[in-house]
């Protein structure tokens, strides 16, 4: 019985690499893992993007930044069709460092002492919210 001196004493998972693109997935967000020319030999790299070109020789994505990177065929390792990305959650009424507005039901669940215990400062008693609403 011959066992392979990589995996033992440990699990091992074995995946399939394959790319899973065609021409039908122009303007699809994708994920691409290649082998990059690097200076000491190939790394590998993932690109993710919106899948601009792909034919028989290469794929063209263009990345978030607006750069198009053109990966040849024969260095695709994996490639595939990934959902489109989570829109950005943004706080509503809330400038850089402050907290948006709480509705007094939500007061509970926030730490005690708010921003100010964030930034390092604790409220004094006199400070410290009752009912909800600040004093002082």
């Amino acid at each position: 019985m011959s066992r392979d001196p990589l995996s033992a004493g440990r699990a091992t998972a074995r995946y399939r690499m394959e790319v899973r693109l065609s021409a039908v997935d122009v303007g699809s967000r994708v994920v691409i893992r290649w082998r990059r020319p690097a200076e000491d030999g190939d790394e590998i790299a993932d690109v993710l993007g919106v899948l601009a070109a792909a034919d028989a020789a290469s794929f063209t994505v263009r990345k978030a930044s607006g750069e198009l990177v053109t990966i040849p065929s024969d260095r695709a390792l994996a490639g595939k069709t990934v959902p489109a990305a989570p829109p950005r959650r943004q706080r509503a009424g809330s400038s850089a460092g402050e907290s948006p507005p709480v509705s007094q039901g939500e007061e509970a669940s926030r730490p005690a002492g708010g921003d100010e215990a964030r930034k390092g400062r604790s409220r004094t008693a006199a400070e410290q919210p009752r009912d909800g609403v600040p004093v002082g």
